[in-house]
This record gives C-alpha cells, sequence and structure tokens, in this order.
C-alpha cells in the first residue's frame, strides 16, 4: 500500500516523495521515488479545501447575526467541513486494502 505522495514546494521546484510504506523521513526500507522539476510541469490536481478562519467565516455573514449566533453557526461549519473531508477521503480510498 502506497503512502501517497508527499509534495514540496521551494518557489517553482516541487519534489514529490512516494513510499511504499508510512516511514519516517529518516527510515530506511520501501521503494522511494523523487521527482524534481517545475510546479507547472506537475498535474496534482486541485488543492484540497481549507477550512475558513472565524473572520472569514464572519465576513460571509449577514450583519444581522449576533456574536452567540455567529460563533455557533461557526461551530456546525466546522462540524460540517470535517464531516465533508472524512466523506471525501472514504470516498477516495474506499477500494483500497
Amino acid at each position: 500500500m502506497l503512502a501517497g505522495p508527499v509534495y514540496i514546494a521551494v518557489g517553482k521546484v516541487v519534489l514529490v516523495v512516494i513510499c511504499s510504506r508510512p516511514a519516517p523521513p529518516q527510515a530506511l526500507g520501501g521503494k522511494v521515488v523523487v521527482w524534481l522539476g517545475n510546479l507547472h510541469e506537475l498535474e496534482v490536481g486541485p488543492p484540497p479545501p481549507v477550512m475558513k478562519t472565524f473572520k472569514e467565516f464572519l465576513l460571509s455573514l449577514d450583519d444581522s447575526v449576533d456574536e452567540t449566533e455567529s460563533v455557533k453557526r461557526y461551530n456546525e461549519y466546522k462540524i460540517e467541513f470535517r464531516r465533508q473531508q472524512m466523506q471525501d477521503f472514504f470516498l477516495a480510498h474506499k477500494d483500497e486494502e
């Protein structure tokens, strides 16, 4: 089972490491493939969604929402965001052993 690629970007250069088993960087063993090239040459797909900060979330709310309600809604947003992340992960990996 692959541990998934690790993308390390420094400026326009990207280093991609794919290990055949999860291991800390200093560990030896497993198959390691390294690709070094320009970022525009690498097709990595869309970036994963990022959870909004409380400030970003507040900007999307109507001005009439009070502080208590905005905190409640943000907590609900965080729960739903994490649920969606888990659902997406499950669907992406459901056929793996």
